[in-house]
């Protein structure tokens, strides 16, 4: 119803043994990980994640590192490197490119795992219970966002928009300014890279920060219908649900509550019959069999189509779906009308005897 991550040679083979046997564990490691617990590729490292750095071979070089506000990281022999926005293979393939260029291995084996989600805030506005920021910890997708967010109101419109900016200093700095200008950001469709089975990498790679505004249809969101809509967020991202446009059908003429009526979201199960009940009926002076819906054609101009009530009540004629924006007109039955303000007019008596 509607509503208002000794000697050279035995030194050596000593050396080789040990990260043989390195190798050998990890391998066994990564076997006994639940493909749950792996971790994305997609994922990128912010300010406060905390880090664990292991090189095969090199167990000096094992150890925890946190990303400081700027972005960065100390790993010893390799010197400072700037991690903020990259995946974990990105940060592995830097370290290892150094360790090589400094001959310390001639091929590095570099693993690095996120241990800790500190820094990542993420804003849910707009058309959601609870609107406000909220922390990514460990690998967060658009939904979770939304529940912890206590999920969409009733009035939460048809679509939602992911703002994204690729430079995760540039977000933060344009969301503490309060700059609101999202619906002036270009749409874009989804990239591979922020897709459930997607590998790495960004939409735009390079050049200066770029900002994009992703559709997401929240009705397809909700059922799972495209799985790619459930992005995996990114430190920075705003998802904004607006209200939804309020929608009216006006119900003018013979009927007992003429008026706007606000359509729901879903109005598909609405008709022009329904409507008319919905509005209290006709009046005894409609002339139920003339009505018309008022509704813009596709070359927008009104067109009239007839609706016969009386006929669709009995089930002669079918019924008719209405729209937005349609306007629902019962007429004035002329003779009914004359006929009623005489019978007004009467004496009671003679009124009985006419009945009788």
């Amino acid at each position: 119803m509607f509503h208002r991550s000794g000697g050279g040679m035995l030194v050596t083979m000593v050396v080789v043994a040990a990260i043989s046997s390195a190798q050998a564990q990890e391998a066994a490691n990564k076997a006994d990980v639940p493909v749950a617990a792996v971790q994305s590729p997609e994922y990128r490292v912010g300010p406060g994640d905390r880090l664990a750095l292991q090189v095969f071979g090199l167990a000096e070089l094992s150890q925890t590192m946190r990303v400081s506000n700027s972005g960065r990281v100390h790993v010893a022999y390799v010197g400072t490197l700037s991690v903020v926005n990259l995946t974990v293979a990105q940060i592995e393939d830097e370290i290892a490119r150094r360790l090589r260029e400094q001959q310390l291995v001639n091929d590095p084996w570099v693993r690095i795992q996120v241990v800790e989600y500190r820094s990542q805030p993420v804003f849910i506005v707009g058309e959601v219970h609870s609107p406000g920021q909220y922390m990514i910890t460990g690998e967060m997708r658009l939904l979770d966002a939304v529940s912890k967010a206590g999920g969409f109101t009733n009035a939460a419109g048809t679509n939602g928009f992911l703002m994204r900016r690729h430079d995760f200093a540039g977000a933060m700095a344009e969301i503490r300014a309060g700059e609101r200008s999202w619906e002036t950001m270009r749409d874009r469709d989804l990239q591979a890279s922020e897709t459930p089975a997607a590998g790495s990498g960004t939409a735009t790679e390079g050049g200066a920060p770029a900002r994009d505004r992703i559709t997401i249809n929240i009705s397809d969101l909700k059922a799972g219908i495209r799985p790619e809509l459930n992005v995996l967020l990114q430190g920075g991202d705003v998802f904004y649900v607006p209200a939804r446009r309020t929608q009216y059908l006006y119900i003018v003429g013979e009927v007992a509550l003429p008026g706007a009526y606000i359509l729901p979201q879903s109005y598909d199960h609405i008709t022009a019959a329904r409507a008319v009940s919905y509005a209290g009926g006709p009046l005894r002076t409609a002339k139920t069999s003339k009505g018309f819906i008022m509704r813009y054609d596709r070359a927008g101009a009104y067109q009239a189509v007839p609706f016969d009530f009386a006929a669709v009540a009995r089930g002669r004629e079918p019924d008719i779906p209405i729209s937005p924006g349609d306007i629902l007109f019962v007429p004035r039955s002329v003779g009914k009308t004359i006929g009623y303000n005489l019978l007004a007019l009467m004496p009671g008596h003679l009124l009985r005897m006419i009945i009788w």
